[in-house]
């Protein structure tokens, strides 16, 4: 059936006429050395500049690049040969990028090296899986309707990285986490929206390009695709143009971090380091307070006593356990939290009020296994129990319950403790309850200072786009960071290797963030957008088979 002029995207039958000098002599089944060879360059080309744009390199422009010359390696194969190049070259950019999960594994885990490598592979293998079939289906569509790259490829992108459960969360939105008018995005889609359209101008520069080197004409979905990131690119600049103005109106609060520098507390070095520790605290405290700080955050378990969950108000100034000694604004404060008397440890976030009133607590909830808690007790009680033999100098600790802001009048803060940052959907459900910061407390300690730390940061930005909220992060031995609404990093610190016996001194971080309020877009556009991408290919596709 032929396509008539007023049938709907027309450009879809003049794209598959344009698709049919591109079959190439793969289709019949023949491969030479010399394709071999070319593809292998360009995947390793591709995978290099994604690994680089990657923190802890951050050469973001990378990422199109990246992009483009995976998909010029792939653009003339069968869409198997296309899954297998994805799977080998997306497992290869998570295990060079997340390599820190070995060393992580041996210290958690208690594995040997071997084992550690082991795990981590497999882990990237895993999480690769969307990114091949990502690259599969493009393909096939291309070969077997005929549908540009430039309409699908983003499309599927979303779904596939939206679809499949992420064990690792490092999402590929990292390697452009720079790039404001692109991470605008995040509002509509998350991390997946925003990588979409570095899929779109990858392709575009992937096709243009070889057109042009052939001297032939730019056909119309490269003229259409070209056009489309262009509305994408200003549209993300005139929202990120249009949120700060919002955040110049709105009330600020200056905001101090104290990087308290001293790593992964053993209940041994609470014992015995703890006053010093707590003084290292409190001098960094004063410091910023006397700076104008009306709220200051210390970082995941950082008080280093057990709290007590029935105080009413902090300790009072004269007590050797007071937190705030010298300084009368707010403090939010990482702690492990228990009722003397009984065995049930939370790691806990607290906010402190100006007159010493205890006016919230969040207790976490996504436990890291085998540190703070040891998975399947119930189901294998002796294997648990060596577990426990193993960790005996770190406690086991309880997940919290349901989720809620602190509130502290003008100040309405959610917090997240560790890597309940990461977790989108929970992020989502507490900007629903009105909050006006977002405040992460978290140790990333376990990683020394490797680039996770980093990539923890960075990956946590996308929660402000989201919700439209400011974030102040305080981390035990960094990254530290404060954040704008637009996911802008206003500053932040370096990695340092802590130190138990409070040798190392604490590092500060202060500034402005605006208290922005009102309802932001993200929570409500989110889970539904990777639908509307699924709904959108499927209509493309059954177009494209009613006027086939």
């Amino acid at each position: 059936m032929g396509m008539s002029k007023t049938a709907p995207l027309p450009f879809l039958h003049r794209a598959a006429e344009e698709q049919k000098a591109l079959q190439t002599k793969t289709d019949s089944g023949t491969t030479s050395l010399r394709d071999y060879l070319k593809i292998t360059g360009l995947a390793g080309t591709g995978t290099a500049c994604l690994i680089l744009a990657a923190p802890p390199v951050n050469l973001q422009f990378l990422a199109f690049i990246g992009i483009a010359c995976l998909f010029a390696a792939v653009r003339q194969t069968r869409a198997r040969t296309a899954g297998a190049v994805f799977l080998l070259s997306f497992t290869t950019l998570l295990l060079v990028t997340t390599a820190w999960w070995q060393p992580t594994l041996m210290r958690i885990a208690d594995l040997s090296p071997a084992k550690a490598w082991t795990v981590t592979a497999l882990l990237s293998l895993w999480q690769a899986i969307p990114y091949a079939l990502w690259g599969l289906t493009s393909i096939w569509l291309l070969r077997r309707f005929r549908l540009p790259l430039v309409l699908t490829a983003p499309l599927l992108f979303v779904v596939a990285e939206t679809a499949f459960p992420f064990p690792l969360k490092l999402y590929l939105a990292i390697t452009v986490s720079s790039i404001g008018p692109v991470i605008q995005l995040a509002e509509l889609g998350g991390p997946p929206a925003v990588f979409a359209p570095v899929v779109l101008g990858g392709i575009l520069m992937a096709e243009a390009g070889a057109l042009l080197i052939r001297r032939q004409p730019l056909p119309s979905p490269i003229r259409w695709g070209a056009a489309v990131f262009l509305v994408l690119f200003c549209a993300g600049w005139l929202r990120q143009w249009q949120v700060n103005s919002a955040a110049g109106r709105a009330e600020s609060l200056s905001v101090g971090v104290v990087q308290a520098n001293f790593g992964n507390l053993t209940q041994h070095d609470r014992e015995y380091h703890g006053k010093k520790l707590l003084e290292n605290l409190r001098r960094a405290t004063v410091q910023l307070g006397d700076e104008g700080a009306q709220l200051v955050v210390w970082p995941e378990a950082a008080w280093p006593f057990l709290l007590d969950r029935t105080i009413e108000r902090e300790f009072p100034k004269g007590h050797p356990w007071a937190l705030r000694k010298g300084y009368e604004g707010r403090l939010l404060t990482g702690a492990l939290s228990h009722r003397f008397g009984g065995d049930t440890l939370y790691n806990s976030a607290v906010l402190i009020a100006e007159d010493g009133r205890i006016a919230g607590r969040h207790d976490k909830r996504n436990l890291v296994p085998f540190a703070e808690r040891v998975p399947f007790q119930k189901r294998f009680p002796e294997w648990a129990s060596r577990w426990k033999q193993r960790l005996d100098d770190q406690p086991e600790l309880t997940p919290g319950g349901e989720a809620r802001i602190l509130d502290d009048g003008a100040l309405k803060t959610a917090a997240f403790i560790c890597s309940e940052d990461l977790d989108g959907k929970l992020v989502r459900n507490l900007a629903r309850q009105g909050p006006n910061l977002l405040t992460g407390i978290a140790s990333d300690a376990w990683f020394g200072t490797t680039a996770a730390a980093e990539q923890h940061m960075r990956l946590a930005l996308f929660r402000s786009v989201e919700t439209r909220r400011a974030m102040v992060r305080a981390a035990n031995t960094g990254v530290s960071a404060l954040i704008s609404p637009t996911g802008k990093v206003l500053g932040q610190t370096e990695v340092v290797q802590g130190a138990p016996d409070g040798s190392v001194p604490p590092v500060t971080l202060a500034g402005t963030l605006p208290l922005m309020t009102g309802a932001a877009p993200g929570p409500t556009l989110i889970p539904i957008f990777p639908w509307l991408c699924l709904a959108a290919l499927g209509s493309v596709v059954a177009i494209r088979l009613f006027k086939a």
